[in-house]
């Protein structure tokens, strides 16, 4: 038997010793993956670097996994990622970055703001997968308000939305609206904030807004 270990560099030291101990009694092969410069445990961490300093690993030297429409390697992306992940001359990976395309700055937070709602909707409205991160509770409010307001906008007179072309301002109308105040529409993707053990719905699970009444919605995991 093999137990593969992804992202090993969050894994604190406590951890490993108990699972190195479960591999040795079970006969297995444990096989740790993942990168010592990226995200390491919140415990005692440094896993992969003591198994490095160990002689126990295999470094990767090629990057294989950003790839073109045509399925060929992006040979400069992969060459930025190796570099952001070196952490040497930070403003010239992030220029190299702005010149891409693959980071935007924008004025103020509020234009970054219409820019992700405007951008998200428009993904949305090609049948296209986009998701927004946000570092706050308040942020997130703030751009699925956005969202909402683009998509009211697109319904009501079809016009496409733009990043640059921002959104009103004004309150949608609505019947059902969820904790934050927020109109909930057909369409919507909406997130449970509770455990509901009746109706097995666990917290952070997703749903797809199929109809909504005076007082209820109907979902669809």
């Amino acid at each position: 038997d093999q137990v593969v270990v992804d992202e090993a560099s969050m894994m604190s030291q406590d951890t490993a010793v108990r699972l190195v101990q479960v591999a040795r009694e079970s006969g297995a092969q444990l096989v740790l993956t993942g990168d010592y410069a990226q995200l390491s445990a919140v415990g005692r961490g440094g896993v992969l670097s003591l198994a490095q300093a160990a002689g126990a690993s295999v470094d990767l030297e090629s990057v294989y996994r950003f790839r073109r429409e045509d399925g060929s390697v992006d040979a400069e992306y992969a060459h930025l990622s190796l570099a952001m992940r070196s952490r040497k001359d930070p403003g010239a990976v992030f220029d190299a970055l702005v010149d891409r395309g693959a980071v935007q700055v924008h004025d103020s937070v509020e234009d970054a703001h219409h820019a992700l709602a405007a951008g998200w909707v428009d993904a949305a409205n090609r049948g296209a997968s986009a998701v927004v991160s946000t570092t706050t509770n308040e942020d997130a409010s703030g751009v699925n308000t956005l969202v909402a307001e683009c998509r009211a906008r697109v319904e009501a007179t079809g016009l496409p939305v733009r990043a640059d072309a921002g959104v009103s301002s004004s309150p949608v109308s609505g019947v059902v609206v969820g904790m934050d105040g927020i109109p909930v529409r057909v369409g919507d993707t909406v997130m449970a904030r509770a455990n509901d053990h009746d109706l097995g719905v666990l917290n952070r699970q997703s749903f797809r807004v199929l109809q909504t009444s005076e007082d209820s919605v109907r979902v669809q995991s």
